[in-house]
């Protein structure tokens, strides 16, 4: 029973996102559980930007970019690979009557000009990033250049990491950044 319900999941999360009915089911764990978490990354959010544009790279149901939005003046946008994440996160931000937008696409080939983004987020979507290269140049691309990113995740295959405060590249494209 256990080895079919994880393969499973494994099928709904194979194109990197969460579709189907286990979308539903991570939307009410994520509001039930993680909301307390959410809040309080929105406000390590608001205190490094207090207006501009942010983008949720792997929003889920949302739930962040909402309790962002919630804080302050800034245009949100969010980006997710799973199409019925996609409309789960505007189905909870209508509900909520935040003002933020989602878009479909790849993290690893944003749809966004370069230098678009004062501040970039991405948390708990780490571990479904099949291109992490990929997914931090396209960061140091659309961010704008005095931009910083906060990327975190709380799976034990990226928990060493710890949460980064990404605060700029070096010429040589090294990542300049601090554990919070």
């Amino acid at each position: 029973m256990k080895r079919s319900l994880f393969k499973t999941i494994k099928q709904l999360t194979s194109k990197g996102g969460i579709e189907g009915w286990f979308a539903e089911k991570y939307d009410k764990f994520a509001k039930a559980i993680l909301l307390d978490l959410y809040q309080e990354i929105a406000g390590l959010v608001i205190k490094h930007l207090k207006l501009g544009k942010i983008l949720e790279i792997g929003p889920g149901p949302g739930y962040l970019s909402i309790e962002i939005a919630k804080l302050g003046d800034f245009q949100i946008t969010g980006l997710d690979i799973s199409e019925t994440m996609i409309e789960i996160a505007r189905r909870n931000t209508e509900e909520a009557g935040a003002d933020v937008v989602f878009k479909l696409g790849d993290a690893s080939n944003m749809p966004f000009k370069n230098s678009t983004f004062d501040f970039i987020i991405s948390s708990g979507s780490l571990h479904h990033w099949k291109e992490p290269v990929k997914v931090f140049n396209e960061v140091y691309r659309v961010l704008k250049t005095d931009g910083e990113a906060l990327i975190g995740d709380l799976r034990s295959s990226t928990a060493n990491l710890g949460p980064m405060l990404i605060s700029g590249w070096d010429n040589s494209g090294v990542i300049l950044c601090s554990n919070l």
